[in-house]
This record gives C-alpha cells, sequence and structure tokens, in this order.
C-alpha cells in the first residue's frame, strides 16, 4: 500500500485500513529448504528477511507484525495463528515492542521493489 502510494492519498480524516497477510500466508516463516517449487522465486527474498532478523536478534513473526505497525495510517492489522498460545504470542511482541526508525528504513529500502508474484498470494501459481 505504501509503494502504491494508497498512504499518500489519505487525506487527514480519520479511516479504517486494514491490513492482512503480513506473514504472506505464512512464507516468511518457512523454512527455505520447505517452500514449496510454485514459490521457489520467493527463496532470495526469504534468505534476505532471515538474515536481518539474525541481525537484529528478531523473530521473523515479530519483525513482520513490528513493520507493519510502523505505518500509523493502518488502523488494523489481520493475521493468521494456529493455536491460542500463538496468539497471546504474537499480541505480545505487538503490544510490547516497536521498530526502530532505522530497522525500519532499511528494511523498507531493502524490500520496497519485489516482485509482486512473491508477496501477493492472488498471484501464486496454482499447482
Amino acid at each position: 500500500m505504501d509503494r502504491e502510494g494508497v498512504f499518500s492519498q489519505l487525506d487527514s480524516t480519520p479511516k479504517i485500513v486494514h491490513s492482512r497477510s503480513a506473514f504472506v500466508q505464512g512464507l516468511i516463516t518457512i523454512d527455505e529448504q520447505n517452500i514449496p517449487e510454485k514459490l521457489q522465486i520467493s527463496i532470495p527474498v526469504v534468505k534476505k528477511f532471515n538474515t536481518v532478523c539474525q541481525k537484529y536478534h528478531l523473530k521473523k513473526i515479530e519483525l513482520a507484525l513490528l513493520y507493519v505497525k510502523k505505518f500509523k495510517q493502518i488502523s488494523h492489522l489481520v493475521f493468521g495463528v494456529d493455536s491460542l498460545q500463538e496468539l497471546k504470542e504474537d499480541l505480545l511482541y505487538f503490544n510490547n515492542n516497536d521498530l526502530n526508525d532505522s530497522l525500519f528504513f532499511e528494511i523498507k529500502d531493502e524490500f520496497n521493489n519485489l516482485d509482486a508474484n512473491i508477496y501477493m498470494p492472488s498471484l501464486w501459481v496454482k499447482k
């Protein structure tokens, strides 16, 4: 939404803006060797994401949640969980942490020009 200019088109009137699939349908949580054949194009991006997580000692889910949280234009974040425990952990990451500006801009710059076939599940090849 940021890259496509959606946020810059919002005026100061309060809006409800939903963000979904912060985990890219779970893609960011999959070990690189377990990425399905139809998503092989994403392997270099997942590796890069993993490297950033390791560098800053952040869990993958934590980084994804905190990145989306940094966009004040987003009023609601929709994501999936597999258990109540997962939900509790995700809420702790989201509520108890913030992403510092330098890391936010590093991630934004690093992943700004991704191929939509990587991050838009609706474009993923069906097999």
